[in-house]
């Protein structure tokens, strides 16, 4: 191997590791999610309708097309929102039904209205923001996209 081919490899070899790394601890915590609301904690907090938070919650969603690569969400049961990607650490944020296609949950100091346009077992398709404008976000399960890092 040659100096060049020596120094590429050695430069790449943390920003991977570091991306795995990230990749782990966003798999554990999101099991970590599972196995609470397995236990039960926390199903009162779900008010949408039945039906579409049952495909919804406790389901890791890749979002496409997100500026962050594998940005994933997964809104648990209980009322905790768990966003992460590949280059971020897990965070949590308190998410709420606020009708039955309707919820909200903080970023920051900001507050994320959404409606659910479309889910199934596969996709999930939200409209953030309210009145004229709206932005259309697209998600497919973890289940189908694997790991997005």
């Amino acid at each position: 191997m040659g100096l060049a081919s020596a120094t590429a490899a050695r430069t790449r070899t943390p920003r991977a590791a570091c991306r795995r790394g990230v990749a782990a601890r966003t798999v554990l915590a999101l099991a970590g999610c599972l196995a609470l609301v397995g236990c039960g904690a926390g199903r009162e907090a779900s008010r949408g309708d039945e039906g579409w938070a049952r495909l919804l919650e406790n389901r890791a969603w890749i979002e496409e097309g997100a500026a962050a690569p594998g940005t994933t969400r997964a809104w648990m049961s209980g009322g905790q929102l768990m966003t992460a990607s590949c280059w971020e650490e897990p965070r949590f944020a308190p998410w709420r039904w606020t009708g039955d296609t309707t919820f909200e949950w903080r970023e920051g100091e900001r507050a994320v209205r959404a409606e659910v346009a479309m889910v199934g077992p596969d996709e999930l398709v939200l409209m953030l923001g309210t009145g004229v404008v709206a932005e259309t976000r697209r998600y497919q399960s973890a289940e189908v996209v694997g790991d997005p890092c």
